[in-house]
């Protein structure tokens, strides 16, 4: 397949919606007709913190908007921190890498995996993993189609990532109106 027509009808799929499990979901069925991918997941990146927080999954049957958090492994934090951390990752077996516990955390079985770095303005923000069950079942063909993806994954990521605090902080702000109205209806006596 081509890489510049993935690239862009993936990009077309995971940035057309804020919903970003939707914009995943949407992203998997394209993908899938090019490779064996049976799950995608995009996760932010707290290195300081230590933690990975995964915000979507989408799988064949069903996508969802998640926030399951993981410590970050201390040999991969290091990694991460590191400016000569690999921007995609081929993982053939994900029992035998340092990904295991986080693969746990979502409860996958033993799978296959592609991994993007996600950066934007060279801030490191995130992840997006391509999972297979099973051993090897990615090939060079895979992962260089899955390295376009990674531009388009950062920039719904952060989108997602934006639109989300804004919602925190408007739900925030209502919070604060309903309570100084509260307020003011007890100073002014109704």
């Amino acid at each position: 397949m081509d890489e510049s027509e993935f690239f862009r009808k993936f990009a077309v799929r995971i940035c057309g919606s804020l919903e970003i499990e939707k914009a995943l979901a949407s992203a998997l069925l394209y993908a899938g007709e090019a490779m064996p991918v049976d799950e995608l997941a995009l996760g932010h990146v707290a290195i300081e913190q230590g933690v990975i927080e995964f915000v979507a999954t989408a799988r064949r049957d069903g996508c969802a908007k998640i926030s399951v958090k993981a410590a970050i492994p201390a040999r991969l934090r290091k990694e991460l921190s590191s400016s000569h951390a690999p921007e995609l990752r081929v993982i053939d077996d994900s029992r035998r890498s340092m990904m295991d516990s986080l693969v746990k955390a979502l409860g996958w079985p033993p799978s296959s995996l592609l991994i993007n770095a996600l950066t934007v303005g060279g801030v490191r923000i995130g992840f997006m993993v391509a999972r297979a069950s099973g051993s090897d079942r990615f090939f060079a063909e895979h992962a260089r189609l899955w390295a376009c993806t990674t531009e388009p994954a950062a920039v719904a990521l952060s989108n997602y990532l934006t639109h989300r605090e804004l919602m925190e902080l408007k739900n925030r702000l209502a919070d604060d109106n309903r309570f100084l109205k509260d307020e003011l209806r007890v100073i002014a006596g109704t």
